[in-house]
């Protein structure tokens, strides 16, 4: 699995390029985790190169979100593919987290 990560002045995005599971949990739950304890309380991640995300994916999601909650920070999901959306629907997750189509409204959306 591969995560590039782009820190911008207030925000970073976080680019994973395939399946969220089980079998790289642990390396995407690090890099998270690794930011929001570096004090980036804000961050934007880009969904468009995810073609699956297991239960362990969302269950890190939710994971995420709740640690930049208690900070005061914000998860900003960007351009999920059908099949990641299908799932987040299913899981009544796409009412918990802000979902965006696009890096400008991301942008928006973490900086409000």
């Amino acid at each position: 699995m591969s995560i590039r990560i782009k820190y911008e002045e207030d925000y970073v995005i976080v680019l994973p390029d395939e399946e969220i599971e089980v079998y790289n949990i642990s390396e995407i739950k690090e890099v998270l985790f690794d930011i929001i304890e570096k004090g980036n309380r804000k961050l934007i991640m880009d969904m468009s190169k995810v073609e699956y995300i297991d239960s362990s994916g969302l269950g890190v999601l939710v994971s995420v979100l709740k640690k930049v909650k208690v900070s005061e920070g914000k998860l900003v999901l960007i351009s999920p593919k059908s099949s990641v959306k299908q799932i987040l629907s299913l899981t009544n997750l796409d009412k918990v987290f802000n979902i965006q189509d696009t890096l400008e409204n991301a942008v928006d959306a973490v900086r409000r």
